[in-house]
């Protein structure tokens, strides 16, 4: 239980507010769990670019938390920064505007 609240509180406590359009449309799939595949096809890109994007999104978000980064965690902390990091994450979401052009 100590290592939830200790995983929650490095994640509340990192926040990332100069994200771009894509970042930002990359944690909109990953908040609606679309694999690299579902998100290629959606955007119109590679797969190998969504991995790589992705891989360089989690380094950013929680690199500076100690936290290992993976897809779960880069989700939650989406989710936690919903009203100030995620702004734009949530308006696609919001909008359907998630499956325009890369």
């Amino acid at each position: 239980m100590q290592q939830s609240v200790e995983i929650l509180q490095a994640i509340d406590e990192r926040h990332v507010r100069y994200l771009d359009r894509r970042q930002q449309m990359i944690l909109a799939g990953a908040w609606l769990v679309m694999t690299a595949a579902q998100m290629a096809d959606a955007f119109g890109c590679s797969e190998s670019t969504i991995s790589r994007k992705r891989q360089k999104l989690t380094q950013e978000v929680l690199d500076f938390t100690g936290l290992a980064g993976t897809p779960q965690l880069l989700r939650l902390w989406s989710e936690r920064h919903w009203t100030c990091c995620t702004a734009g994450m949530q308006e696609m979401i919001e909008n359907s505007h998630l499956l325009t052009s890369w």
